[in-house]
């Protein structure tokens, strides 16, 4: 017996230290083993199996026999070695038996002379097996931190997601050839290359029959069996530091994936991967940011340059249809005052300017005011009738009031992402701010030229107008008006009643100036108006007109004198002498009894 030990010992002490210098492949030493146990024993069949704790099955190492009729089963439950000899039957063939020794089961022909023998042989045999899985796994250990390691410098000097998804995928071919696997997504990544194993993640509502789904909800690791495909599914979020962003999925035969060494390494690898994946995600969100900044800021100081509200619907509009190529873009503004009256601008396109587009942006409208903020949808609500699927209908809002509502549309569904819609709210954000510079630069301006009382335009921006027509144009008429007796008006009505009879003599004046004309307060109870390429002859016209109504509309009753001048290009005159001409005109008809014009 001691010398059975030793030459055994011996023989598997020389297989070990070629396995240990690697020049025995583990399948090779096995068979080796196998052989040497056959010639020892010199039994037609001997088979050696090895207990997966893990399973709990006996999985057949390797086999030798002289027999082809004898055989037995690659997997063997633990059970049925250890619990009634009708079911091990089940799994061997006639005239086999069993023994086994920690975790190694050995199964010979029968042969009851070499009982001592053979329970050496499988104590040994067991010490030598469990030496190499030791060995085995050190030596897988060290190969997977060795690939992760390598993995790693390659994930780490990538920047861009998909060039991060290649190498991942180029890693799962070399270290899974047999192994089906998708990246399952959880961000849009519709721009990806195609031919990549990647696919979108959907939530499951049941969230306990989806594995994939309780892997991301989770960040832990889940496996299960499918015994009809004889496959192992194994699902490992792909985890950063801030976040989930998808589950990689793995399709393993069943008898390969039950190594809880195997099991920690893809939880390590697709750690690994996420962590590239949000580096390379945050890096492209940086420039993306970047980008969207430097357009803002370009597109402010385009702004800034245009201070006119027509030109920056114009610059908007370009912005718009450059960056995000829609189907259709219509730009809506309104009072706040007056919330039911939409204008739409004539920088929408020809959609908007039909009744189907009107009504659309009504609707558009309303569910925004209810909602009180922008509308993004890839896939829009039918109970809004309309072709269009993508749709972005951003407001203009400006110190907590609605002035209009910007509405991009395309027929596509989910054409627009959510990158763009964010960029093109900052778009409108700063577009509504230069819009209300420039509505409040027009009221000023307006306030600046015209009278309070009026609304006429003012003595100044009245004469700045005449000044600079004389100096570009031919010709014009200048109309000075004064209220006859305006004197016994305040003394009689008071001077709130004498302000209303400005007011009335200020109205009818407007309704007789054409839209280049200028109607001005001159001062106190004198009015004028300049009628800028007209004739002396028609001036007097205009004149009589204002004269007659004046005398038929005001209440309390007044009427009016005017003096009439006109200057020609023609001769050398100017402003000064223009308006002496209406003043001495004006004093004329004033002196001949007044309610009468005259010119001169």
């Amino acid at each position: 017996m001691e010398k059975l030990t030793v030459n055994l010992q011996t023989i598997y002490f020389n297989l070990f230290s070629e396995f240990l210098s690697d020049s025995l492949k583990r399948e090779d030493l096995l068979a080796k083993l196998v052989d040497q146990i056959h010639i020892i024993l010199d039994i037609s069949y001997v088979a050696l199996y090895r207990l997966n704790l893990e399973n709990q099955n006996y999985h057949l190492l390797a086999e030798a026999s002289v027999l082809p009729s004898q055989s037995t089963e690659k997997t063997i439950p633990y059970n049925a070695i250890h619990r009634t000899e009708e079911i091990l039957s089940n799994y061997l063939s006639p005239g086999l038996n069993s023994l086994y020794f920690g975790e190694t089961l050995l199964i010979i022909s029968n042969n009851d002379d070499f009982n001592n023998e053979i329970h050496i042989i499988i104590e040994e045999t067991d010490k030598l097996l469990t030496l190499i899985d030791k060995v085995d796994k050190l030596k897988n250990s060290e190969h997977n931190h060795r690939t992760l390691y390598h993995l790693s410098t390659r994930l780490f000097s990538e920047n861009e997601k998909e060039k991060v998804f290649i190498q991942i995928v180029d890693a799962l071919e070399m270290l899974y050839p047999n192994a089906s696997y998708y990246l399952l997504l959880a961000q849009d990544n519709e721009m990806i290359n195609t031919t990549l194993p990647i696919k979108s993640f959907e939530i499951n509502d049941d969230i306990t029959k989806s594995m994939s789904t309780k892997a991301f909800m989770t960040g832990e690791f889940q496996m299960e069996d499918c015994l009809e495909e004889n496959n192992t599914y194994l699902y490992a979020p792909l985890s950063g530091k801030q976040g989930i962003y998808g589950v990689l999925q793995m399709i393993i035969p069943l008898n390969n994936s039950n190594s809880l060494q195997q099991i920690e390494f893809i939880k390590q690898f697709s750690r690994l991967a996420g962590i590239a994946i949000e580096r390379a995600s945050l890096y492209e969100n940086s420039k993306h940011q970047v980008s969207s900044l430097s357009l803002i800021n370009e597109f402010s100081r385009q702004l800034n340059a245009k201070l006119e509200l027509p030109e920056i619907t114009k610059l908007l509009k370009k912005e718009i249809m450059d960056i995000c190529q829609p189907t259709e873009i219509g730009f809506v503004y309104f009072d706040e005052y007056k919330l039911a009256e939409l204008e739409i601008q004539s920088e929408s396109t020809a959609y908007f300017k039909t009744l189907e587009g009107k009504k659309f942006v009504q609707q558009l409208f309303e569910k925004t005011l209810i909602e009180s903020e922008s509308i993004f949808s890839g896939k829009f609500d039918k109970s809004i009738q309309s072709s269009y699927q993508s749709i972005m209908a951003i407001p203009m809002n400006y110190s907590g009031y609605r002035h209009g509502l910007t509405v991009i549309l395309h027929k596509d569904m989910y054409y627009f992402t959510f990158e763009l819609f964010k960029l093109m709210e900052a778009f409108i954000q700063h577009a509504t701010l230069a819009m209300m510079n420039a509505h409040l630069k027009a009221k000023l301006h307006k306030t600046v030229i015209t009278d309070y009382l009026t609304g006429l335009y003012s003595r100044n921006y009245f004469e700045e107008v005449i000044n600079k027509d004389m100096e570009q144009g031919e010709k014009g008429v200048l109309l000075l008006f004064d209220i006859d007796n305006f004197k016994k008006v305040n003394d009689k009505y008071g001077h709130h009643t004498g302000d209303q009879v400005i007011k009335q003599v200020a109205n009818v004046m407007r309704s007789f100036s054409r839209e280049k004309d200028i109607p001005a307060r001159w001062g106190g109870e004198e009015l004028a108006i300049y009628l800028p390429a007209i004739s002396i002859q028609d001036g007097m016209k205009i004149a009589e007109f204002v004269r007659k109504q004046v005398g038929e509309v005001t209440d309390p009753h007044v009427t009016v004198s005017c003096g009439v001048s006109s200057w020609d290009k023609k001769e050398n005159d100017s402003i000064v002498n223009l308006f002496l001409r209406s003043d001495k005109a004006l004093y004329k008809a004033k002196q001949s009894g007044k309610n009468q014009i005259i010119k001169n």
